[in-house]
């Protein structure tokens, strides 16, 4: 199996044959003469002596899936058995999604039935649309230049309508990663094995928060990517990560949980607890869904939206970042109440080990050996 535990708590967050253009039909308008009743493409305007016409413009609509730069556009075949290695930078367009092939990755036919597959999944579980755009200064092509070389893909899916996965072969030390409505994948993350199967998921569901709601910092964002994970991968009888939190957490001290309020950091301070977004988000979100109902997430999502929270990712710029904990504080607080970190604390010390045997109980069903716990 392959082992990308480390990778993925290493992860920031905290996610082509020719196309052919559209135009728009004329807007007609109907104007009527004494004489005779014409339709023309034309606006009217009346003043008190006469009647006069102007052109109008036409719209012409530009189609988000044609590339004007150098990567071709390819059809997949939808035949798992189907597979080649890209032999330069392509693309495939889906119903919903765009997926950016780098040079030298092996495709499946059916890559793109899988990626709409699991982009349905985190539709389903998390309940929110990738279709719902909130307004973002963030520019997708630098990320895109980034991995696959200047103008391969200039203009394609300039309106965002699509959602963007670039596919590329990651080695060494490099990682998944989501940000605004893209995210980057390995050429395996997108099937449905087991051992490649969250990655995928954990990174689309940061895509679609990110398309509802502003960034709610590395904590909730990976603690709710961590969460909505979990519960995809046991509807498919999947082993998860979770045991990376529940009994090995990386350099993770759990009094952070314990101080209530004190403890609770949005974004990354401390690099040498790299482990702590993940591991006290899984627990807050987990506690957080528990205690509020499954809408908590979204209330607080909406809440920072409305409150226009933009957090700092400057470890350095630490005034920013002790602003950026408070302000998000008094946001979970504002749709919760005033004790919030007081009772998360509680339930922690309350609920770990009934967590603990919940998990082992789950994987032992799927028959998974965690006998070494």
């Amino acid at each position: 199996m392959k082992n990308k535990i480390i990778s993925f708590l290493l992860a920031v967050a905290c996610v082509f044959s020719c196309s052919c253009g559209k135009s728009s039909d004329k807007n007609t308008k109907e104007t009527t003469t004494e004489a005779t009743t014409t339709t023309t493409t034309v606006a009217t305007t009346t003043t008190n002596a006469t009647t006069t016409t102007a052109p109008v413009e036409e719209e012409i609509k530009v189609d988000p899936t044609e590339n004007k730069g150098k990567a071709v556009k390819i059809e997949l075949s939808g035949d798992k058995n189907d597979s080649f290695v890209t032999e330069e930078a392509c693309y495939a367009v889906t119903e919903n999604a765009i997926l950016y092939f780098s040079e030298g990755v092996t495709v499946r036919g059916d890559i793109g039935e899988c990626a709409e597959k699991k982009l349905a999944d985190v539709e389903r579980i998390t309940g929110l649309d990738f279709k719902v755009k909130v307004e973002s200064e963030y520019d997708i092509q630098p990320a895109i230049d980034l991995y696959f070389g200047e103008g391969n893909f200039e203009g394609l899916n300039a309106d965002d309508t699509y959602v963007n996965i670039l596919i590329v072969n990651l080695e060494n030390d490099e990682i998944e990663w989501a940000d605004h409505n893209h995210a980057l994948l390995d050429d395996e993350d997108l099937y449905f094995e087991a051992e490649v199967s969250n990655v995928a998921h954990h990174e689309l569901i940061h895509v679609v928060f990110l398309n509802n709601y502003v960034d709610l910092g590395a904590t909730l964002d990976e603690g709710i990517a961590e969460f909505y994970t979990e519960k995809l991968m046991k509807e498919y009888e999947n082993q998860t990560w979770s045991w990376v939190q529940y009994y090995f957490p990386y350099d993770f001290d759990d009094s952070s949980i314990l101080k209530g309020k004190d403890g609770f950091e949005c974004n990354f301070v401390n690099e040498e607890n790299r482990s702590y977004h993940y591991t006290y988000g899984l627990f807050f979100v987990h506690f957080l869904y528990e205690t509020y109902g499954e809408n908590i997430l979204m209330d607080i999502g909406k809440a920072a939206t409305d409150d226009k929270f933009d957090p700092s990712y400057d470890p350095n710029d630490e005034s920013s970042i002790k602003a950026d904990d408070e302000q998000l504080k008094n946001i979970i607080i504002s749709v919760t109440e005033d004790d919030v970190f007081e009772k998360f604390a509680q339930w922690y010390k309350d609920n770990l080990s009934r967590l603990q045997t919940e998990w082992k109980d789950y994987m032992t069903s799927i028959g998974e050996d965690v006998s070494f716990l």
